[in-house]
């Protein structure tokens, strides 16, 4: 039983390495051509303005599923109460 989790470990581990270094890459192919082309001024803007949405991205991909669960776990047993 150890041996069969510590593979799928592993596995899981190694699947999410490969994607973050994909990411990366693409990031770095974008950011390039993206740069050369908007000049030192715009890009600063353009980083500036992906910080802040990726901090609200993070907010709202967390908080309000969250929410939502708190809301309808105090709320579906006072709606389907028999």
């Amino acid at each position: 039983m150890g041996k069969k989790n510590d593979n799928t470990l592993v596995k899981n581990a190694s699947f999410l390495m490969i994607a973050a270094l994909i990411s990366k890459i693409i990031g770095m192919l974008y950011k390039s051509p993206l740069s050369n082309t908007l000049g030192n001024n715009s890009m600063g803007l353009f980083n500036y303005a992906q910080n802040v949405y990726f901090i609200l991205l993070m907010i709202a991909s967390f908080s309000i599923p969250q929410a939502a669960v708190s809301y309808t776990h105090l709320t579906l047993p006072t709606i389907y109460s028999v």
